[in-house]
């Protein structure tokens, strides 16, 4: 797939680095299906000891809908709608985090994201 430099010129860091993920996988990532994808999603999911879902504004108000849903069906869940909030020291084992973003360059969800995922 081909990119103008304007297209370019607005990425992310964080756009660069799913386009990295996606060319060095491409022969993987043509032969899974979206059925296989909510499983690999499932069985992670279902082995977690609390489900965190992270967003603001609009992806907030889905990370809110999604913890109630996952609330709702017997697994621990919680969300996170403030950007400020001091971030987890150290998530406990077993804890996933959905962290959610319209745009995919919300600056603060984005610094969130980063710092959990250094955390493991």
């Amino acid at each position: 797939m081909m990119f103008t430099k304007e297209v370019m010129e607005q990425f992310t860091e964080l756009d660069f680095a799913v386009y990295d993920c996606i060319v060095k996988h491409k022969k993987q990532l043509h032969k899974i299906t979206i059925k296989e994808l909510a499983a690999m999603a499932l069985k992670i999911l279902v082995k977690s000891k609390c489900i965190l879902f992270i967003g603001i504004g609009t992806s907030g108000i889905l990370g809110k809908y999604g913890a109630r849903y996952f609330s709702n069906v017997g697994y621990f869940s919680l969300f996170i709608d403030d950007p400020w909030l001091p971030i987890l020291q150290n998530p406990s084992e077993g804890t996933v985090m959905i962290v959610l973003s319209e745009s995919g360059m919300t600056r603060q969800t984005l610094y969130i994201a980063s710092h959990l995922q250094q955390r493991g």
